[in-house]
């Protein structure tokens, strides 16, 4: 149609106008003698050999501590202001807090009793040391996604305590040299040891390792842009992965506020970001 035409009608358009654009596009009335305007290529229509993978989300409710933290911080966004400074402020508690209301404070690493109850005051953080219990026993290996540097570090630290791991797993952040990295990596990749595991940032390590050491991944983070997330999980779920491929996603709920949870809704924005990808014209952008 004519350029008028198209503007009007899809340059506000809603999902529904632009999937249809979407389908117009990659198909073709005349196949014999006109392609396609736009051809794209998805990783997974066309990797094969290798295993399968499945995406464990689980719901855990939050230990009563997690749940007050998380109703203190509701009650104080809903009687503070209401400016878009105020509003960031409330997600970035709600987030702080569903990740661990104590953050990487109250907790010696060194005494199992203190590292036992750090582990306890969160519902990821509690699921996740389970999961990781877990793996050990069946020996396996695990890449553990936050994004909190202090809280990297204390989970390290304490992990290392309650599992009496030989050695404090590696982690790699933002401060991490490149070449650092790989050291890291390969290590990791060489390991005789039949259960280990690596910490990591999300953003620092999503793009460029290849970890198929491990076969599980935990998000004990979420980001909020879900190609990231994808290329988290992609470090060990590409070629030379020999194992079943589990992502974990650990969603803490709190007890009164149930599907209105941070975690939860997060989790709908991030997969309905996923569909809006698989349908629209481009995948999502860092």
């Amino acid at each position: 149609g004519d350029l008028k035409g198209f503007v009007a009608t899809y340059e506000e358009g809603g999902e529904d106008d632009l999937r249809r654009l979407k389908v117009r596009l990659d198909s073709s009335q005349d196949q014999e003698r006109i392609p396609p305007v736009l051809l794209r290529r998805m990783k997974a229509d066309i990797l094969e050999g290798l295993p399968a993978r499945h995406i464990s989300r689980e719901r855990v409710p939050m230990p009563p501590e997690q749940a007050k933290a998380y109703g203190d911080a509701v009650f104080q966004a809903q009687t503070g202001g209401s400016s878009r400074g105020d509003m960031m402020r409330a997600i970035h508690a709600f987030r702080g807090i569903s990740l661990h209301p104590d953050g990487a404070r109250e907790c010696d690493p060194l005494d199992k009793d203190s590292v036992r109850r750090w582990f306890n005051r969160s519902a990821r953080v509690r699921h996740a040391v389970e999961v990781l219990e877990k793996l050990r026993a069946s020996k396996e290996k695990a890449l553990v996604f936050i994004e909190d540097l202090e809280v990297q570090a204390l989970f390290a630290a304490a992990i290392t305590t309650h599992l009496d791991l030989d050695r404090q797993p590696a982690i790699i952040n933002g401060s991490v040299p490149g070449e650092r990295r790989l050291e890291i990596v390969d290590r990791f990749q060489a390991s005789s040891a039949p259960f280990d595991l690596l910490v990591l940032s999300p953003k620092a390590a999503g793009v460029g390792l290849t970890i198929t050491a491990a076969n599980h991944v935990i998000h004990l983070s979420r980001w909020w842009n879900p190609a990231v997330e994808d290329q988290c999980n992609d470090r060990c779920y590409r070629i030379g992965q020999q194992k079943l491929v589990t992502v974990h996603v650990p969603i803490a709920v709190h007890p009164d506020f149930g599907d209105a949870s941070f975690d939860v809704r997060l989790d709908e924005l991030l997969e309905r970001k996923r569909q809006l990808s698989r349908d629209m014209l481009l995948p999502p952008v860092a």
